[in-house]
């Protein structure tokens, strides 16, 4: 699952024609961590999926997708059963929507 959504965010990065260095300025997060995730060092995070949701919007859905697990159907079911850290950034997510004016 995680490979899908790093397949999805080395696409855009390779759309762009960015290396790690300047892909990494671009979407707001430090080089070394999207380096370490990009080769599977470090799994998803917060850091990253708040650089996406914040400057890669079309790709909100693939980060949803990977939140929700083999469970999506495009939007969050009242019944869906989540991983303890994906609800905790799941929950995170939804605080950084209410605060910011882009949501």
């Amino acid at each position: 699952m995680d490979k899908a959504l790093i397949k999805d965010i080395v696409d855009y990065q390779e759309k762009l024609q960015l290396n790690d260095t300047d892909f990494a300025f671009y979407i707001g997060m430090k080089r070394s961590l999207w380096g370490m995730t990009k080769q599977g060092q470090k799994s998803i995070g917060l850091t990253l999926i708040r650089a996406v949701y914040k400057n890669i919007p079309h790709l909100r859905a693939s980060v949803d997708k990977w939140l929700l697990g083999n469970n999506y159907k495009g939007h969050l079911p009242a019944h869906v059963a989540l991983s303890t850290a994906r609800k905790i950034v799941l929950d995170r997510l939804d605080t950084i929507r209410k605060n910011s004016s882009e949501y």
